[in-house]
């Protein structure tokens, strides 16, 4: 979760031909499955995928992202833009997963409801849609490695023991 001041901004409305003011404040974001499932309701598409994104579809994002009260689009200067790409990208736990299995996984692009399933099939409540995306994803990670059955060890693993 994160937590910006979004300062006032004015703007020129050419629809009136005045200038015009939007009143900032404080504003709660949270980069989470539910988000992203607004976002991917609205726009038809998968938002996990390295594809680049328009400046409206991102604007449109960061308000998904927004807990309580949903903030202009007026209001999010590059700092504000900056301070949010940045929250997104990071991951907030110290879990790390690696995997055993050598090869190329399937790497089909994930939705919101391929990771509702996925929480589903992992008994995780869908309550915990509202946590950091990145954080939910190492979860449901380590739910699949350690349903995975266990390998038999080699004759020479099992002598090295």
């Amino acid at each position: 979760m994160i937590k910006l001041h979004l300062e006032d901004a004015t703007f020129f409305d050419e629809t009136t031909n005045e200038f015009t003011t939007v009143a900032g404040g404080d504003y709660t974001f949270e980069h989470s499955l539910k988000a992203i499932a607004d976002w991917e309701s609205r726009w038809r598409k998968p938002f996990l995928i390295n594809e680049k994104k328009t400046t409206e579809q991102l604007l449109d994002y960061y308000i998904d992202m927004a807990v309580g009260p949903k903030p202009n689009p007026y209001l999010f200067t590059p700092d504000a833009i900056n301070a949010l790409n940045q929250y997104i990208s990071d991951s907030p736990t110290a879990t790390r997963i690696t995997s055993k299995e050598s090869g190329a996984q399937n790497h089909s692009y994930v939705t919101s409801e391929s990771l509702y399933a996925m929480m589903a099939m992992g008994g995780v409540p869908f309550e915990c849609d509202t946590w950091n995306i990145n954080r939910l994803v190492i979860l449901l990670q380590v739910i699949s490695e350690r349903s995975k059955p266990q390998k038999k060890m080699s004759a020479r693993q099992i002598l090295a023991q």
